[in-house]
């Protein structure tokens, strides 16, 4: 597979510029979206990453993917939309260059569907800039 005119290659730093949301929810359902995408950034981003600096991070992706409100409830309690936004935040993180999304609406109806995708082109333009 290519990337930007580039062979992707097992192990390749380009990798780390990839995201993947599968169709099934990636995140854990009884962790609070906060505490969830905390510990992913925590993984993701290592021990380099100050607290403050994560913490300025996460406020950003839950701000941008409309989870504000819904920060403190356990993910098993979030609507199917909600959880999908919360699996699309743990992505997000690493800000990745390109962002797979596997049937990112499906189960969703279409009152749902439309804000995701709306807040992906959103999204998807500020990458761009």
């Amino acid at each position: 597979m290519y990337l930007d005119g580039r062979l992707l290659q097992a192990g390749a730093s380009s990798l780390t510029r990839v995201g993947y949301v599968p169709q099934d929810d990636i995140v854990h359902q009884e962790l609070r979206v906060e505490d969830e995408i905390t510990l992913c950034a925590r993984l993701r981003l290592g021990t380099d990453v100050p607290m403050e600096e994560i913490r300025a991070l996460v406020d950003d992706i839950i701000d941008r993917l409309g989870l504000k409100k819904h920060r403190r409830e356990r993910i098993c309690h979030l609507s199917r939309g909600q959880r999908k936004r919360a699996s699309i935040s743990t992505e997000l993180l690493a800000n990745p260059a390109v962002l797979f999304l596997d049937e990112p609406s499906s189960g969703l109806d279409p009152a749902t569907e439309y804000p995701l995708m709306k807040l992906l082109r959103i999204y998807r333009s500020k990458v761009a800039r």
